[in-house]
C-alpha cells in the first residue's frame, strides 16, 4: 500500500477555490503515487431552494457518503490520507466528527489540509473544543497554506503536527515565459491601465471599494479600464452594483463579465490585465488562488494584508498593499503602478515570486517530502 495515497475532499464541480486546490493536489501526486480521489461534494446543493429542505438533503447525502468512504478507505487501510474538506464551522465540524473521521482506519496516517483562513474558530468555540482536541490527537498533522494561518492554532496543536505548504495552480492557467515577455512588450506601447477584479462577487472581497476607486481614477484623468469577473450570490448585490456604477458615471470604463469557469479563459484574463485588484477582508479567506494565477502571468497585484496574503507577496515588489475599505488607497496604488518603470519592475518580481514559491515543481517537492517522512 506504500504507493497509494487517499485524497478526501470536494472536487469540481462546483468550481471554487477549494475544489480547484483539492483537484490540483491530487494531480500533483500522480507522478509518485496511485492517487485515490474521494469526492465529498454534494453536487445538487446549488440547485436546492435553501432552508430546511437543503439541510435535510445535505444530511442524507453525507450519511450515504460515510458508507462509501468507509469502504473505499478500508481497501487500502494503511495508505496515507490527505483530508482536504475539514471545516471550522459548527455544522461542518459536526459532520466531520460524525461522518468523515470515523471512516479513517486506526493505522492510517491522516493529514488535514486547511483551506479556510478562520480555522481557529473551531478551537475557540466551547461546544466544539472537546471534539477538535480529540481530532488533534488522532491526526498525524495539519497542513496550512501559510505560517500565519498555522500560528493561529499553535495554542492547541503541537509544533510537530503543524506543516506549511502553499497552493499551486493547474497547468491550464500557468502562463509561459514567452507569453509573459509578449505581455510586457504589449504593455510598453499602451498608456491605458487595465485593472482586473476576479473573484466571486462577495462584498467582503472589496468589489465596491474597487468600483469607487475606478471613479476616483477617472476623475483624475488616468486612462483606465476596470473589468470585474465573477458570479453574483445575491440579486440585490448585483442590482446595487449596477446602480452604483451608473451613479458614479463610470459605465464607460467599467464592465462586469459574469462568471468565467474555463481555465484557458482565466489565463487570458490575467495576460490581458496589467494589475489584479484584490482588496479583500473576507473572513474565510485563506490563500487566494487568483493571486497565484496573477503572479504566473507577470501581473502585479494590489491587495490587503489579510489572511495569507502578506506571505504570498511582498509590498513594494510584486505587490502594493492597501487598507481594507479604502478606495483612496486603491486609487493611489493604481496611479503608482501606472508608471511604466514601476510596473515593469513589479511584473518581473511577480513572475519570479511564482517560480520560486508557487510553481508546480516547488510545491510537489514539499508534498512528497511530507508524505515520505
Amino acid at each position: 500500500m506504500e504507493n497509494i495515497v487517499h485524497v478526501v475532499g470536494r472536487f469540481p464541480p462546483p468550481l471554487d477555490g477549494q475544489s480547484i486546490a483539492t483537484a490540483r493536489l491530487a494531480s500533483l501526486l500522480e507522478s509518485a503515487y496511485e492517487v485515490r480521489r474521494h469526492d465529498t461534494a454534494y453536487k445538487e446543493q446549488a440547485l436546492m431552494p435553501g432552508g430546511l429542505w437543503e439541510r435535510v438533503a445535505t444530511t442524507l447525502h453525507y450519511a450515504s457518503h460515510r458508507r462509501q468512504l468507509f469502504g473505499a478507505l478500508a481497501r487500502a487501510p494503511e495508505a496515507p490520507v490527505l483530508w482536504c474538506s475539514i471545516s471550522p464551522g459548527f455544522l461542518g465540524h459536526v459532520r466531520d466528527v460524525a461522518v468523515t473521521a470515523p471512516c479513517f482506519r486506526p493505522q492510517q496516517p491522516v493529514w488535514s489540509v486547511i483551506h479556510r483562513g478562520n480555522f481557529d474558530r473551531v478551537f475557540r468555540r466551547r461546544l466544539t473544543r472537546p471534539t477538535i482536541r480529540a481530532l488533534v490527537k488522532r491526526l498525524r498533522g495539519f497542513v496550512f497554506l501559510s505560517r500565519r494561518l498555522a500560528n493561529q492554532v499553535s495554542l492547541w496543536v503541537p509544533p510537530d503536527k503543524l506543516c506549511v505548504i502553499p497552493n499551486t495552480i493547474d497547468a491550464a492557467v500557468v502562463s509561459t515565459p514567452g507569453e509573459v515577455v509578449l505581455k510586457r512588450l504589449e504593455k510598453s506601447g499602451r498608456s491605458q491601465l487595465r485593472l482586473l477584479f476576479l473573484s466571486n462577487m462577495i462584498r467582503e472581497k472589496g468589489y465596491l471599494d474597487v468600483l469607487d476607486a475606478a471613479a476616483l481614477l477617472k476623475a483624475k484623468g488616468l486612462p483606465i479600464s476596470m473589468t470585474f469577473v465573477g458570479r453574483w450570490n445575491d440579486k440585490m448585490d448585483r442590482d446595487a452594483f449596477y446602480n452604483r456604477m451608473s451613479s458614479l458615471g463610470v459605465s464607460d470604463v467599467v464592465r462586469h463579465r459574469g462568471a468565467v469557469y474555463d481555465r484557458a479563459a482565466i489565463k487570458a484574463l490575467h495576460l490581458e490585465s496589467d494589475v489584479l485588484v484584490m482588496p479583500t477582508y473576507y473572513r474565510d479567506e485563506g490563500q487566494p488562488l487568483v493571486i497565484i494565477e496573477s503572479l504566473a502571468a507577470g501581473t502585479p497585484v494590489l491587495v490587503t494584508g489579510h489572511a495569507s496574503i502578506p506571505e504570498m507577496v511582498m509590498d513594494g515588489r510584486e505587490a502594493l498593499f492597501v487598507r481594507p475599505r479604502s478606495p483612496e488607497d486603491i486609487a493611489m496604488a493604481a496611479e503608482k503602478l501606472a508608471e511604466p518603470d514601476v510596473w515593469a519592475h513589479a511584473s518581473g518580481c511577480a513572475r519570479q515570486r511564482f517560480e520560486s514559491y508557487f510553481s508546480e515543481e516547488v510545491v510537489r517537492r514539499r508534498w512528497l517530502g511530507l508524505l515520505r517522512t
